[in-house]
């Protein structure tokens, strides 16, 4: 999962990683408002994505020139 936070007063404001979830250690990912995220299957996988509202597309966009490292 890559994370950027877009926050501007958040103490990591403009900061970016990745965090790698995988069938062999099951875990849950809390990612808060303002902070950017997208997913990468290397295998076949169900993902469960549980969110807080409806989906509303004007919300969704995208980053340029995001790596991680």
């Amino acid at each position: 999962v890559g994370l950027a936070d877009l926050r501007p007063d958040a103490p990591t404001a403009g900061l970016a990683t990745c965090v790698e979830l995988c069938a062999q250690a099951p875990a849950a990912l809390t990612i808060p408002h303002g902070v950017a995220h997208g997913f990468y299957a290397v295998t076949d996988v169900t993902l469960t994505y549980m969110v807080d509202n409806y989906y509303d597309g004007a919300y969704s966009g995208g980053l340029h020139g995001m790596a991680c490292s």
